[in-house]
């Protein structure tokens, strides 16, 4: 046989289990707030690398030896971000993402080609005490 249930009745037949099974908030709502704020916020910073290195004439045979070490400068201003952001700004910091991406660029008008290089990182900090 069914029989329909009244919705208030089984709240607060579960609101009364979760009490007598010791689920029930026993904290203030302030004491809540100061437990979970952290000692330090963390705070994401965002640093873009963007270069541009001229090819020789014949290093268009060797495009990907040139793209490697524009990549590998990328890089090298990627890990000297955060001893930076630790003299000036920083208390800790961590290389979080890093992307990179290169591009050939051919000038028509006088033939020269460049390697176009590009680089976001991403770093997670946190802030150090005001001075």
């Amino acid at each position: 046989m069914y029989r329909k249930t009244n919705s208030s009745f089984v709240f607060t037949g579960l609101l009364a289990a979760a009490v007598f099974c010791g689920f029930a908030p026993t904290s203030s709502h302030s004491e809540a707030r100061s437990i979970a704020a952290p000692a330090s916020p963390v705070i994401n910073v965002n640093v873009s690398f963007d270069m541009q290195m001229p090819l020789a004439d014949d290093e268009t045979n060797t495009l990907s030896d040139a793209q490697t070490r524009g990549r590998k400068m990328i890089y090298r201003q990627a890990v000297a971000e955060c001893p930076i952001l630790l003299e000036t700004i920083a208390a800790t910091c961590s290389l979080t993402r890093l992307n990179v991406s290169t591009r050939l660029n051919r000038r028509n008008n006088n033939l020269k080609q460049f390697l176009n290089l590009n680089g976001n990182a991403q770093f997670s900090i946190t802030l150090r005490d005001a001075e």
